[in-house]
């Protein structure tokens, strides 16, 4: 998705090929390397690619900004299904790294963490749903 959203305003093979090679040398890398194999969450492989689906986010910002071309947010499908996954894997990232901070915070109440996580998941979901009803004026109007 980031290749087709990234190319329309540059050449973006680059930089999406070499994130998948950086993803592929951390699948392969925690494959080998943990007891249980493909049954074990590959915890760094999936930090990985949230800091790269962020730096995705930010690059398409950037492309964005120095696009000639006007483009109205508002109803711009594109900007609205980076913004959701920015903010999740943004948010999911951040709460990954600082959970035992958290977690020591309130050590009685760890569901508030739950709550940060389900309120990612509706700006997600919201954003896309968003990004579909405008994808659906956009069509409907032409």
């Amino acid at each position: 998705m980031f290749y087709n959203l990234i190319g329309k305003y540059l050449t973006g093979k680059f930089i999406i090929v070499t994130g998948l090679v950086i993803l592929f040398l951390l699948y392969i890398i925690e494959l080998f390397t943990n007891v249980s194999g493909i049954f074990n969450f590959n915890s760094t492989t999936y930090a990985g690619m949230s800091v790269l689906f962020v730096i995705y986010s930010l690059y398409y910002y950037y492309v964005l900004l120095k696009s000639e071309a006007y483009a109205e947010l508002k109803f711009l499908p594109e900007f609205w299904w980076v913004t959701g996954t920015l903010f999740f894997f943004f948010g999911t990232t951040t709460v990954n790294l600082f959970y035992t901070q958290l977690s020591k915070s309130y050590p009685d109440n760890k569901l508030y963490l739950v709550y940060i996580s389900d309120i990612l998941i509706v700006i997600l979901y919201g954003c896309w749903s968003y990004s579909f009803i405008c994808k659906r004026w956009i069509t409907s109007n032409k």
